[in-house]
């Protein structure tokens, strides 16, 4: 059998040359205008069929071309197509399917030569012959305008780019909708605070009037806490930065550590107030929570508003008043207090300096610049606020009422 295939391989050669002998031109391989240039053995004619060197016109196309010496057989592959045929055989696969050729691969002078059209018209190509010329014109897909893979492959990614711009899109509409609603719930926080404060002046000048009709009444005694004082409470809600929602209400008691009132204001005073910013811990960025108070209810039932931020008791700049009342002497007001998630439980409070509504995409340069560098090394956290949690609030406007109407 081999002796048989050596001696047809053979044949086949000596044919070639008789046959490009008698036509007096050498046959030439154009692909998309570009002639291609064999080094060494040069493409030939057998049984009318053109038989090219393994490389070089596939490549052109685009395939890789790959030689197995030990099965003698070929493999030309692009990214959709997969051709393999074997030495001498008449049997070939394109993509794993089995296909019959009219002339088989053999080699000629130690060069393998491949059947010129059954190989590019498998890879897409469109194969051409002008016999005055003895000349192969080969067309690839691309230069006949059909779609080709790198065609496909960019109208894939397109598609994904217009999926990735809509998800995009999504985003920027939903947190739109998140900014507005928080928005809207401080809109709300704002309009009740002016209503509380035109009730207070309208009792006060409820006051004066009375006053005007009593002269012989004795002198109202008033309770004046005056901006930048420090009133503690104790928290009544338990309030977590992994679960808390914008507007949630909490309250808090007056702490007079077991004395009747706290000079002047008295025990049993409850704080009401709600939650304006919050962000769950992720990662090394710590949980948030912004409390904002509303307003103080006395024993009595009287509603007093408040104007104020959650304050350290600790900070400096806190100090004790000769009376044994606390002030803030000496430290800005900030626009913005928020319990931060550094360690564990209630965190640090962190107070920003922002005019801004605070927002997830500037808390972390916010907080980054405000904390205190001490606090930054500890572990980030959830805020965990708890009943019992001792806050203040330092005013930032007089807190005052009539002695006589605790």
């Amino acid at each position: 059998m081999k002796i048989t295939k050596n001696l047809t391989m053979a044949l086949m050669t000596s044919l070639a040359a008789v046959v490009c002998a008698q036509s007096g031109r050498p046959i030439t391989v154009v692909v998309d205008g570009s002639p291609v240039v064999f080094t060494t053995q040069q493409p030939m004619m057998s049984d009318a069929r053109v038989l090219v060197p393994l490389r070089g016109v596939f490549e052109k196309l685009g395939a890789s071309v790959g030689w197995d010496p030990a099965t003698q057989s070929i493999t030309a592959t692009t990214r959709s197509t997969t051709v393999k045929l074997s030495i001498g055989q008449l049997d070939a696969s394109v993509n794993n399917q089995p296909v019959h050729m009219d002339i088989p691969a053999t080699l000629v002078g130690g060069t393998t030569m491949v059947p010129l059209r059954f190989v590019s018209e498998a890879l897409g190509a469109v194969v051409g012959w002008n016999p005055a010329n003895q000349e192969v014109d080969i067309k690839s897909k691309a230069d006949y305008g059909f779609p080709t893979v790198q065609d496909r492959d960019r109208d894939r990614e397109k598609e994904r780019e217009r999926e990735r711009d809509q998800a995009r899109a999504v985003e920027r509409d939903a947190e739109r909708e998140r900014l507005r609603q928080i928005e809207i719930q401080r809109d709300i926080e704002r309009q009740k605070a002016i209503a509380l404060q035109k009730e207070l002046e309208r009792q006060r000048d409820r006051d004066r009037d009375r006053d005007r009709n009593h002269q012989q009444a004795p002198p109202v005694d008033y309770i004046d806490f005056t901006p930048d004082s420090v009133i503690p409470f104790v928290l009544q809600t338990r309030l977590n930065s992994a679960n808390a929602q914008v507007g949630d209400q909490f309250t808090a008691f007056l702490a007079t550590k077991g004395s009747p009132d706290y000079f002047g204001l008295p025990g049993n005073t409850i704080a009401y107030g709600s939650v304006s910013y919050v962000r769950s811990q992720n990662g090394r960025d710590p949980g948030v929570i912004e409390l904002i108070f509303d307003h103080i209810t006395l024993p009595n039932g009287k509603t007093i508003p408040i104007n104020g931020k959650i304050c350290d008791m600790r900070a400096p700049g806190v100090v004790r008043l000769p009376d044994g009342s606390m002030a803030v002497r000496g430290a800005p007001r900030h626009d913005h207090a928020m319990f931060t998630g550094y360690g564990a439980g209630a965190g640090v409070i962190v107070g920003v300096m922002s005019k801004k509504v605070v927002v997830d995409a500037d808390i972390n340069g916010l907080i980054g610049r405000f904390a205190r560098p001490e606090h930054k090394t500890r572990p980030a956290s959830n805020v965990e606020l708890r009943p019992g949690t001792m806050i203040a609030i330092r005013l930032y406007s007089d807190l005052k009422f009539r002695r006589d109407l605790r």
